[in-house]
């Protein structure tokens, strides 16, 4: 009863935690961004039609209520008029009783209950599967689960929880009896996975792999062919039904985002060399690295070390999805520099690293204070964040790194900054090289390898969560001394228990048993892994990664593997179109600073100009002519500019395609003049010699938002003002 109230009070915790994090904006006016419209609108479609056709949704404007902006286009009519989101359909069915119920809220209120119920099921594992005593696997649990990424996904709408969840699950088949049914959950997980997102095949792999090798090592061949059959055709049943449904191999047939086709995904013509820094770079990247915003995940370092030396029974089914996830947002994913929360790519495989960690700190209980300390940095940088975001100075997908925390910005300056590399990056990089490798020496001096007598390899005993039963050689119930003949027959009785146990273990096929088994020395291999390994990110400094310009394709470039539109098509991943949410605090188009226009002091009367979305406001309607000072005060929260024309109203501007002032269309002279686009939150002022006459002040700025354009003239930013005969 008391394991199960830990259960409980740590699921509740965790979830709680993600539930807090539900009214934070996405970006400056949505709640949600990137993908997140695309998945809700589909459960609001599987809810009201019972099908995964939006086109009824996107004219409606659904999105409304979560996407205050307009939302750009994802989909690509099919011949029948369906459009269908370019992402796979598992987490909508999963959130389609939430959303009716409850909306968008209820679509992240029950993703905080995944989070929840992750927690819970991560504490179970410690303790059942890897002998970790209770406190401490709710302590190592509570740390990661209290910090990004897993509090931040359980308040956003994608399959990063819901599928890690899975992989938890199929942990705790591979790692206890794989009888029947370890082996239908193990199945039902790996089937799950592709549905949820397709760019979970490798650890799908890895996990089917794992079990497969154990199966077939204790004899089970018959078990171990029914269960590769069983995926073979659940593999053959995706790719027909989306080639049936989507028009494709994967869902992202459905989308208008790959120019050179699905496959495109992973980008045109990828710079693996190049990539290669985020072995590095998903741990410890300045912005988008995981103990970036969780310190906590330093500590799985060593443990993997640890893990990896001593080899204790279920270590393989940690290492080996870990390892299949970690490779593949190495070198598959277009990149990790993305529009949503940093770690995207590998939450799925963040439960390995919380449950390899827990088992590490208990066999090193003086580990427990870098813990704490390292936990205690990540609910900092978090939840000082978090309340930023709460109360609109930020965003938590477009400007979280600009965050004014202290200790994120003293922390952040010890990271490499692989978004936009300089000398400084790569000394960085070489800095950090050392202190991993010294992170795993000490993991790897604190664990002995395994070495049972006589191929012994039992699992660790689960911890005892009730009170131990008195001992009978315990003061509450004395005996006496044994005679020598009586202790020399009960250890012949103990030895005989041991080897029935050891038998049945044998008979009975546990996976922890054979995934731990003794093995030849490791030394060579650890080296010439450690040697490949270190030459691959040695090398990769001469090389920038070429997914890292995504983020900055909003602004009008693109990565240079990108096989997408302009404004970062692509998939991160193999997570769905790599989209771009709303610019805002002065991010969006990246304004200089003020440049001021003609002399203030030279003017002959001022008028007082006050930029906002998306309106701009006058304190005065005319003035007399001559040199007139506009100051300009931008109080909104993206870059703004002033345009002036005169002769022109508002109704008969010029426009392009995009519904910008086309300047080139204008009548000659009619454009005086422009105050360019200056930052939020200042000032600049420009002064013009203006005759007698009507004339137009707008701001003409457009930058990318949402994949789409956000042109600031058709969102209402434009006035009239009226120059007098000088003394009218």
């Amino acid at each position: 009863m008391r394991f199960r109230l830990v259960l409980v009070a740590v699921g509740l915790l965790v979830a709680g935690a993600s539930v807090a994090a539900i009214p934070a904006r996405a970006s400056t006016n949505d709640q949600v961004a990137a993908d997140e419209p695309q998945y809700l609108l589909t459960a609001i479609s599987l809810a009201e039609d019972g099908d995964l056709d939006i086109a009824d949704e996107l004219a409606a404007e659904r999105w409304r209520t979560f996407h205050r902006d307009d939302l750009p286009g994802q989909t690509e009519a099919r011949p029948d008029g369906r459009e269908l989101s370019p992402h796979d359909p598992f987490l909508p069915l999963l959130l389609a009783g939430p959303v009716a119920l409850g909306g968008w809220v209820g679509a992240k209120l029950a993703l905080a209950g995944v989070a929840g119920a992750l927690a819970a099921l991560l504490v179970w594992v410690a303790v059942h599967r890897f002998g970790v005593p209770t406190p401490v696997a709710a302590a190592v649990v509570i740390a990661f689960g209290l910090a990004p990424p897993l509090t931040t996904y359980g308040a956003q709408v994608y399959p990063e929880l819901p599928a890690a969840l899975v992989v938890v699950a199929a942990l705790a088949a591979l790692t206890g009896p794989l009888r029947r049914a370890g082996v239908v959950v193990l199945g039902l997980a790996i089937v799950a996975l592709p549905w949820l997102a397709v760019k979970y095949v490798p650890v799908a792999g890895a996990l089917a792999g794992v079990g497969l090798v154990a199966l077939f090592r204790r004899g089970d061949r018959r078990v171990a062919a029914g269960l590769a059959a069983a995926m073979a055709t659940a593999g053959a049943a995706f790719l027909a039904a989306h080639r049936a449904v989507y028009g494709g191999w994967t869902a992202y047939a459905a989308g208008d985002h790959f120019t050179g086709g699905e496959l495109t995904v992973v980008g045109s013509s990828p710079d693996y060399p190049g990539r290669a820094v985020r072995l590095v770079g998903l741990l410890v990247d300045r912005n988008f690295g995981l103990a970036a915003w969780a310190p906590v995940f330093l500590l799985a370092v060593p443990a993997l070390a640890a893990l990896v030396r001593r080899r204790p029974p279920g270590w393989a089914a940690l290492a080996v999805p870990l390892a299949a996830c970690w490779l593949n947002a190495t070198f598959v994913a277009l990149t990790m520099h993305g529009w949503w929360w940093p770690g995207r790519q590998v939450v799925v495989v963040v439960p390995a690293l919380v449950l390899a960690t827990a088992w590490w700190v208990d066999r090193l209980r003086r580990a427990l204070p870098a813990l704490a300390v390292a936990a205690a940095g990540g609910l900092v940088l978090w939840w000082w964040l978090l309340v930023e975001v709460l109360t609109g100075r930020r965003s938590l997908v477009v400007d979280f790194a600009s965050t004014a925390d202290p200790l994120a910005r003293a922390w952040h300056a010890v990271l490499p900054d692989y978004h936009t590399p300089t000398a400084a990056t790569w000394a960085l990089h070489g800095a950090w090289l050392a202190a991993l490798a010294a992170l795993a020496a000490w993991g790897w001096v604190t664990a002995t390898p395994t070495a049972h007598p006589a191929g012994l390899d039992l699992p660790a005993p689960p911890a005892s969560t009730s009170p131990p039963r008195p001992s009978p050689r315990s003061p509450s119930m004395p005996t006496s001394e044994p005679s020598g003949p009586a202790r020399i027959g009960r250890a012949a009785v103990r030895l005989a228990v041991v080897r029935l146990r050891r038998n049945k273990r044998r008979a009975s096929g546990s996976l922890a048993y054979r995934l731990g088994s003794s093995a030849p020395s490791w030394r060579r291999r650890s080296a010439a892994v450690t040697l490949t390994v270190g030459l691959v990110l040695g090398a990769s400094a001469c090389a920038k990664d070429d997914g890292a310009a995504v983020r900055d394709a909003c602004a009008g470039g693109s990565a240079s593997g990108a096989s997408g539109s302009a404004a970062g098509g692509g998939s991160a991943s193999g997570g769905g179109s790599e989209t771009c949410p709303e610019e805002s605090h002065g991010s969006g188009s990246e304004a200089a600073a003020c440049k001021p226009v003609g002399d203030a002091e030279s003017a002959d009367i001022t008028v007082e100009v006050t930029l906002d979305e998306w309106k701009i406001e006058l304190d005065r309607e005319s003035a007399p002519a001559g040199k007139i000072a506009f100051v300009n005060k931008n109080v909104g929260k993206d870059a703004h500019e002033l345009v002036v024309v005169e002769g022109v109203a508002p109704d008969d501007l010029p426009l392009d395609d995009q519904g910008a002032l086309d300047e080139d269309k204008l009548p000659d002279g009619a454009l005086i003049g422009e105050v360019e686009g200056f930052p939020a939150g200042d000032d600049c002022t420009g002064v013009f010699d203006l005759a007698p006459g009507d004339y137009t002040l707008l701001c003409n700025l457009v930058h990318a938002e949402h994949a789409g354009k956000e042109v600031h003239l058709d969102k209402g930013m434009v006035t009239t003002f009226t120059v007098l005969e000088a003394g009218g």
